[in-house]
């Protein structure tokens, strides 16, 4: 006797048709598998790296197999380099924060003893994010004054290879402060530069001037006669930042050898930079070696005060849902900035490319 399965109006599926089914069924799942894993837009995204900063001890040393600090350049005291967890309030996300608090304790040769001007930790990807591909770097970023002192002048040059992706034909690098453009008393800013290695050179000579990048969206571009045109001097010269203020970034790159490639930074939900149809890498198998932070501040003076700067929640993705879901593309909670310089109005046409 042969059971109904499948009731399907009047009729019943018997044992070989059921059988039929299930094979369709299996060949469609394998079509729909494969269609997700050539898909990255509808398939698996990743957090390649995702900071624990929440898991750690209050006022405890970040682990440096994760923030490796750089050794050996003459630094007379390396502990800085070794960021902090701290428990504060107010910040966008959790209880606790990544801090780095810079001294005046010197470096042996550098041009400009007792300053302090580098931190660079290298940082490990959990994951190593395939080659290619897009990645965005995103986090919550604060820089404390101490003593009132401004970390950068403004109208000049003093500016820090803040945060980077790096491999063997690329460095991207998102920096803060300030360089050649003009803006508010006591507010610093975002650019991106590229300064390549390895022998692959500029990228996009239209684009570039000396491997910086300025702003160049929503009414934000670079300083005359600093303009290239792909950086027009537009109604603002930067998106000006407030010191003792958190404040939401993206980086996003679209690595491409040939000029298809993106590179654009939001700050609080605003796009400021965006350049499409560019060169981002100098290989077409675009390999990913590592990300890290800091580096050299307050360049070119290496004058930089002494002064602290957070993070929270720092990740390197290809999730674009994921950050718009923890809002990182939105202004994040603060405590209040003491600057005079207010933010930036809200934007009014927010739109993610």
């Amino acid at each position: 006797m042969k059971h109904k399965l499948f009731p399907l109006g009047n009729h019943a599926l018997t044992d070989p048709q059921t059988q039929r089914m299930r094979v369709q069924i299996t060949i469609a799942l394998i079509l729909l598998t494969a269609l997700l894993s050539l898909s990255p837009e509808i398939g698996h995204a990743t957090n390649y790296f995702l900071s624990a900063e929440e898991t750690y001890s209050s006022d405890s040393a970040l682990p440096t197999s994760i923030y490796q600090p750089e050794t050996g350049d003459g630094a007379t005291d390396t502990a800085y380099r070794t960021g902090r967890t701290r428990s504060v309030t107010g910040n966008p996300k959790g209880s606790k924060v990544l801090e780095w608090q810079t001294t005046s304790t010197g470096w042996v040769g550098g041009p400009n003893p007792p300053y302090q001007p580098d931190i660079l930790n290298y940082v490990n990807y959990g994951i190593t994010p395939p080659n290619g591909g897009t990645l965005y770097l995103a986090t919550f970023v604060k820089m404390i004054r101490m003593n009132g002192v401004n970390v950068w002048t403004v109208n000049a040059d003093n500016f820090d290879k803040a945060i980077e992706l790096v491999g063997s034909a690329y460095r991207w690098t998102l920096n803060f402060g300030n360089r050649s453009q003009s803006g508010p008393t006591n507010s610093w800013n975002v650019f991106i530069t590229n300064p390549n290695q390895n022998g692959y050179g500029d990228f996009n000579m239209s684009c570039e001037w000396f491997d910086n990048y300025w702003q160049n969206y929503n009414g934000y571009g670079g300083a005359a006669p600093d303009s290239t045109p792909c950086q027009p001097t537009m109604s603002n010269p930067y998106y000006a930042m407030a010191y003792d203020r958190w404040y939401s970034m993206v980086l996003k790159i679209t690595f491409s050898s040939t000029n298809t490639g993106e590179v654009s930074v939001w700050v609080n939900g605003t796009q400021v930079v965006r350049y499409t149809g560019i060169k981002t890498c100098g290989v077409s198998t675009c390999s990913h070696t590592r990300f890290q932070l800091w580096g050299t501040y307050s360049q070119p003076r290496y004058a930089g005060p002494a002064h602290k700067r957070q993070l929270d929640a720092l990740v390197v993705t290809d999730d674009l849902a994921y950050l718009q879901n923890n809002g990182y593309f939105s202004a994040p909670q603060d405590s209040g900035g003491s600057s005079s310089t207010p933010p930036p109005p809200a934007p009014t046409n927010l739109r993610v490319q």
